[in-house]
Parts: C-alpha cells; sequence; structure tokens
C-alpha cells in the first residue's frame, strides 16, 4: 500500500503539485534610500519604492513586471549680491523617475531564509525640473532673470537586485532586506544604488 501511494505521487500528484506551485503569482513590495552617481543623479540621495509582481516559472525563477518610483532631494543653490548689494539668486534643481521593467528573480533555496537576486530591463520616466528665481534687496523679483524649465523623457533602463528574505512571517507574507541598482542607458544620465526592505506575499 505504501508503494503504491508513492508511486501514485511519483506519477500523478506530485507533478500536479509542481506544476501548481510554478504558475502561482506573488508579489514584492519595497522601499528605501539610494544615492545616485553621474551627471543627473551625482551624490544625491533619493527615496524609492518599488512593487512587483511575479509569476513562478519553476521552484527557483520567478518572471513578471515592477513598477517603481526614485524621487531624488531637491538641489538648492545659493549666489549672494550678483545684481547689486543684496540681490539673491536662488536656483531649485529637483529630478526624479519613475520605472516600468520586465525583471525575472532567481530565488535559492526552500527555506525559512532565502537569498535571491535579479534583473530587468524596462523603460525609465525622467523628469527634471529646474527653477531659478532672482531678486533684488527687497525680495522683489528681478524682470528678465527668471527661470523655470520641465523636461521629461523616456530612457530605456535596467535593474539589478539581490536580497535575503525570511519567509512565513505572517502566513503568506515575508520581510527582507533588499539592496538594488537602477541605471540609465542613454544620455548619461548616471544611476542610483540603494538600500531598503521587502515585504513579500508568496
Amino acid at each position: 500500500m505504501r508503494r503504491f501511494a508513492v508511486l501514485a505521487c511519483l506519477t500523478a500528484w506530485c507533478p500536479a503539485v509542481l506544476h501548481a506551485q510554478e504558475g502561482r503569482w506573488s508579489g514584492a513590495f519595497a522601499a528605501g534610500y539610494g544615492e545616485g552617481a553621474g551627471h543627473a543623479f551625482d551624490g544625491k540621495g533619493a527615496l524609492w519604492t518599488t512593487a512587483a509582481g511575479l509569476l513562478a516559472l519553476s521552484p527557483t525563477v520567478r518572471g513578471g513586471i515592477e513598477l517603481g518610483y526614485h524621487r531624488f532631494n531637491s538641489t538648492v543653490s545659493l549666489i549672494p549680491d550678483a545684481y547689486g548689494p543684496g540681490s539673491l539668486i536662488r536656483e531649485d534643481f529637483r529630478r526624479s523617475f519613475w520605472q516600468a521593467s520586465a525583471t525575472v528573480r532567481i530565488r535559492v533555496g526552500a527555506g525559512r531564509w532565502r537569498p535571491y537576486g535579479g534583473s530587468g530591463l524596462g523603460a525609465y520616466l525622467v523628469h527634471v525640473h529646474d527653477h531659478i528665481r532672482t531678486q533684488d534687496a527687497s525680495g522683489a523679483e528681478i524682470p528678465g532673470l527668471q527661470f523655470d524649465q520641465k523636461t521629461t523623457e523616456v530612457k530605456p533602463g535596467a535593474h539589478l537586485v539581490l536580497g535575503l528574505e525570511r519567509a512565513g512571517l505572517l502566513g503568506r507574507a515575508g520581510l527582507g532586506l533588499h539592496a538594488r541598482w537602477d541605471g540609465i542607458l542613454a544620455g548619461g544620465l548616471g544611476s542610483v544604488l540603494s538600500a531598503g526592505v521587502v515585504v513579500t506575499l508568496d
């Protein structure tokens, strides 16, 4: 009887279970802080968040879509007395980008602690806002010396992730640490290296 049960598992039931696991969707939600490098992002910190929907392609490989948002700290530059005593030029430079990428992740091990890595490729919607305000000693704006420019461009980009999660903390939910790199592949804008926490839902 026991041999029959084992044989039934090997020939029918177990493969069906594995197939069901392979077709299962999961989610990953992460947030953290990063530091930029390169022309547009150099030396600037960024808050970020991502959400991914992943389909199990095998016991270790998952593929899906990741959406993300990075918002960099504003850069403020002040130039006093450029147009007479008491005058002030103030520049506020802000950057952010949205991201939509196809992503693949490989999870190693089936225990409670699960290291994983992955990569993705997609589109990055980069937004830059440069605002310059020039005022005289009384605080009034000097005509003809104001500047406000906004640009939004779609650029190809890639990301790499590396993490360690503790699975099954609250039912299907797990919690882990997450490091990532995002790079804009055109226009010389730069990249972001960051770390954060991730919540997974299997």
